[in-house]
Protein backbone atom coordinates (compact mmCIF):
# COMPACT_ATOMS: atom_id res chain seq x y z
CA UNK A 1 0.00 0.00 0.00
CA UNK A 2 2.95 2.27 0.45
CA UNK A 3 3.82 1.82 -2.90
CA UNK A 4 0.32 3.97 -4.07
CA UNK A 5 1.83 6.85 -2.59
CA UNK A 6 3.23 9.93 -5.09
CA UNK A 7 3.23 12.55 -2.84
CA UNK A 8 6.62 13.89 -2.01
CA UNK A 9 7.14 12.34 1.75
CA UNK A 10 9.29 13.14 4.22
CA UNK A 11 9.43 11.02 7.31
CA UNK A 12 10.93 12.03 10.65
CA UNK A 13 11.42 9.82 13.49
CA UNK A 14 13.25 9.68 16.68
CA UNK A 15 16.72 7.63 17.39
CA UNK A 16 15.00 6.47 20.50
CA UNK A 17 11.45 5.98 19.83
CA UNK A 18 10.43 2.86 21.23
CA UNK A 19 6.86 2.81 19.72
CA UNK A 20 7.73 3.74 15.85
CA UNK A 21 11.80 2.18 16.15
CA UNK A 22 14.43 3.28 13.35
CA UNK A 23 13.83 0.25 11.63
CA UNK A 24 10.08 0.69 11.08
CA UNK A 25 10.81 3.97 10.27
CA UNK A 26 13.03 2.88 7.36
CA UNK A 27 10.84 0.25 6.27
CA UNK A 28 8.21 3.00 5.87
CA UNK A 29 10.34 4.85 3.99
CA UNK A 30 11.54 2.35 1.46
CA UNK A 31 8.01 1.52 0.72
CA UNK A 32 7.47 4.72 -0.51
CA UNK A 33 9.11 5.49 -3.92
CA UNK A 34 11.15 9.05 -3.27
CA UNK A 35 10.52 8.91 0.25
CA UNK A 36 13.09 11.19 2.57
CA UNK A 37 13.89 9.79 5.95
CA UNK A 38 15.48 11.50 8.84
CA UNK A 39 16.50 10.35 12.75
CA UNK A 40 16.24 12.84 14.97
CA UNK A 41 18.97 11.95 17.57
CA UNK A 42 18.13 12.03 21.49
CA UNK A 43 14.56 11.83 20.24
CA UNK A 44 11.52 9.59 20.82
CA UNK A 45 7.89 9.59 19.87
CA UNK A 46 7.03 13.04 20.21
CA UNK A 47 8.99 14.78 17.79
CA UNK A 48 7.70 18.12 17.59
CA UNK A 49 7.39 18.73 21.52
CA UNK A 50 11.27 17.43 22.05
CA UNK A 51 12.62 19.25 19.18
CA UNK A 52 10.41 21.85 18.10
CA UNK A 53 12.94 23.64 16.19
CA UNK A 54 14.97 20.36 14.51
CA UNK A 55 11.37 19.08 13.53
CA UNK A 56 10.56 22.70 11.61
CA UNK A 57 14.28 22.72 9.95
CA UNK A 58 14.07 19.82 8.57
CA UNK A 59 10.25 20.64 7.37
CA UNK A 60 11.04 23.64 6.16
CA UNK A 61 13.31 22.57 4.02
CA UNK A 62 11.32 19.33 2.66
CA UNK A 63 8.84 21.39 1.76
CA UNK A 64 11.02 24.45 0.06
CA UNK A 65 12.59 21.45 -2.29
CA UNK A 66 9.01 20.06 -2.87
CA UNK A 67 7.57 23.28 -4.23
CA UNK A 68 10.48 23.97 -6.30
CA UNK A 69 10.34 20.58 -8.22
CA UNK A 70 6.54 21.31 -8.87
Amino acid sequence: MLGRIRAPTLVIAGRDDPSTPPPMAEEICAGIPQAELVLLPRAAHLLAVEHPGMVAAHLGAFLGRSRSEV
